[in-house]
C-alpha cells in the first residue's frame, strides 16, 4: 500500500499579496518624495527667476508689471553702502537722505571739487574742524541747523555741510566755482550725538533707553509731534510753528513727514512716530530688551520701487548705531585673587599698573545691590555682588541685572569656575581670575 504525502503552504499567497503591498507602497512612497522635491525645485526656479527671497541678486530692474518678491540681502547691501560709504555724489544720489552723513566721511572728510585744491583731501583721519558755519553759505538761505541734504527737485540747489558750494546734481557742476569757495573737513576730532555725528545714537545705560535715535535729533525740532489717528488716514494740519508741517521742517529731519505725501488735501497714509513713554518717540525698535517704545526712526534712502502681489513698494531703513567708548567687556574684565588655604575667603580686586583689560574694576562700574526688603532676599534676586558673580560665576540661579532696575531680562546663570589640582577639586577659581600667564 502506497501512502502518499502532500506539502502543505497555506500562508504563501498571504506572504506573496503582503510583499506586493509592501513593494506599491515603497513605489507610492518614492513617487510622494520625488513629487515634493520637484516643487520645491520647481518653487525654487520661480523665485530664483523673479528675484525672490532665495539669494539672488537682481542684474536689471524688470517693468513696473514685473513681480519682485523683497530681497532683504539686496536691500540691506543698499542701504549698509549709503551709511559706510555714502551715496554718488551725482543725481542718482541726489535724493538719498543719507548724502553727506556717510561714515567715510566723518572719518575722513571729502573735498567735492578737486584734490588740488584740497591736497590731503580724505586720507587723514579726524583731522577736520567738522560742519560748515552757518555765516558761509554761497547764496542760499537755508537754516543753520540744517540736516536733510537731499536734492529737492529743479530750482533748487545742491548744498553740503562741509563747503559753501552749490551746484544742480543734473550737471554736477556750478556755472563758475566761486572765488569764496571754502572747505570745512567734516571729519572733526570726537564724535559726540551732535548734528555734526548724526549716525550717533545715544542709550541710557541703567535702563537700556535709546534717548537720542540715530540720524534724528529731537532737539533739532520746534512743535509738539502731531498724533496719529486712532483709525483710518492720518490727518495733516499745517502749523507754520511746527517742524513736523512746516516746509523748513523737511530740512531739520530724514525722517518722511505725512505733510509731503497727502493723497488728498489733509490727509495721508504716512504716520507720525509714535511715542515711546518717555517723552520720545520712533518708528521702528531695534534695541531689543531695552526700556522704551520705538527707538529708530525710517529713513527713505532712495532705494528703488518694485511690485509685489500687485501692489507697489518703497523699502525704508531704520539704523540705530550705538558708540562703543565707556563701555567694558565683562568678558575679560575683573580679576580676583583667592587664598586656597581659606578658599572662602576672597581677596579685592587687584590692579596695580593697568596693563591689561583684567585690570578693570567691575566693581566700581557695578556696585552692590544689596536686598531693599522688605522681607527676606527672594532666590531671584540672586548675587547681591553682580561685578563678582561675572567674574566668578555662581552655582546655580541667574544673574539678574539689578543695575537695569529689573528692567532687563536675566542674564542667565553664569557657570561657576574651577580650581582643580592632582589632589582636590576646590570649585573656587583659581588664584588669579582673568590673569594672563607669565611671559604670555
Amino acid at each position: 500500500m502506497r501512502l502518499s504525502h502532500t506539502s502543505r503552504r497555506p500562508a504563501t499567497v498571504t506572504v506573496i499579496v503582503i510583499a506586493f503591498l509592501a513593494l506599491l507602497a515603497v513605489v507610492a512612497l518614492t513617487f510622494a518624495l520625488y513629487g515634493m522635491r520637484e516643487a520645491d525645485e520647481s518653487k525654487v526656479f520661480r523665485d530664483n527667476h523673479n528675484g525672490g527671497q532665495t539669494g539672488s541678486r537682481f542684474v536689471t530692474r524688470g517693468s513696473s508689471t514685473t513681480e519682485q518678491p523683497p530681497e532683504p540681502e539686496v536691500i540691506a547691501n543698499a542701504a549698509l553702502g549709503a551709511m559706510i560709504y555714502g551715496t554718488p555724489d551725482d543725481l542718482t544720489g541726489a535724493f538719498s537722505v543719507l548724502r553727506t552723513h556717510e561714515l567715510a566721511r566723518t572719518i575722513y572728510g571729502r573735498d567735492p571739487v578737486v584734490d588740488s585744491i584740497n591736497p590731503f583731501n580724505a586720507t587723514q583721519p579726524f583731522n577736520g574742524v567738522g560742519r560748515r558755519p552757518a555765516s558761509d553759505i554761497h547764496g542760499a538761505a537755508v537754516p543753520a541747523n540744517m540736516v536733510n541734504f537731499a536734492w529737492m527737485g529743479p530750482g533748487l540747489p545742491l548744498l553740503d555741510p562741509d563747503n559753501n558750494w552749490q551746484r544742480d546734481p543734473r550737471t554736477n557742476t556750478p556755472p563758475a566755482l566761486p572765488t569764496t569757495y571754502r572747505y570745512y573737513a567734516k571729519n572733526a576730532n570726537y564724535t559726540y550725538q551732535d548734528l555734526n555725528n548724526l549716525y550717533l545714537a545715544a542709550i541710557d545705560p541703567r535702563s537700556g533707553r535709546v534717548t537720542v535715535p540715530s540720524y534724528h535729533r529731537p532737539w533739532n525740532i520746534t512743535g509738539a509731534l502731531p498724533p496719529n489717528s486712532e483709525a483710518g488716514p492720518t490727518q495733516v494740519v499745517v502749523d507754520p510753528n511746527n517742524d513736523w508741517t512746516n516746509p523748513q521742517g523737511r530740512l531739520l529731519m530724514l525722517r518722511p513727514r505725512p505733510v509731503e505725501h497727502q493723497y488728498a488735501p489733509g490727509v495721508s497714509d504716512w504716520r507720525y512716530p509714535e511715542p515711546d513713554g518717555f517723552g520720545g518717540y520712533g518708528d521702528v525698535k531695534n534695541i531689543v530688551g531695552g526700556a522704551g517704545g520705538n527707538d529708530s526712526l525710517w529713513m527713505d534712502l532712495d532705494l528703488p520701487v518694485a511690485t509685489w502681489q500687485g501692489k507697489q513698494y518703497k523699502p525704508m531703513v531704520a539704523f540705530c548705531i550705538l558708540d562703543l567708548d565707556g563701555r567694558v567687556n565683562v568678558n575679560v574684565a575683573g580679576n580676583y585673587y583667592f587664598d586656597l588655604s581659606n578658599p572662602f575667603l576672597s581677596q579685592p580686586h587687584s590692579s596695580t599698573q593697568g596693563i591689561g583689560p583684567w585690570e578693570v574694576n567691575l566693581e566700581k562700574i557695578i556696585p552692590q545691590t544689596p536686598w531693599p526688603g522688605p522681607g527676606p532676599k527672594p532666590a531671584s534676586w540672586g548675587s547681591e555682588n553682580e561685578a563678582q558673580t561675572l567674574v566668578l560665576g555662581e552655582f546655580s540661579g541667574t544673574l539678574t541685572s539689578h543695575h537695569r532696575f529689573g528692567e532687563h531680562p536675566a542674564l542667565g546663570r553664569v557657570p561657576r569656575k574651577v580650581y582643580t589640582s592632582q589632589s582636590t577639586t576646590i570649585p573656587y577659581p583659581t588664584m588669579l581670575v582673568n590673569m594672563p600667564d607669565p611671559g604670555s
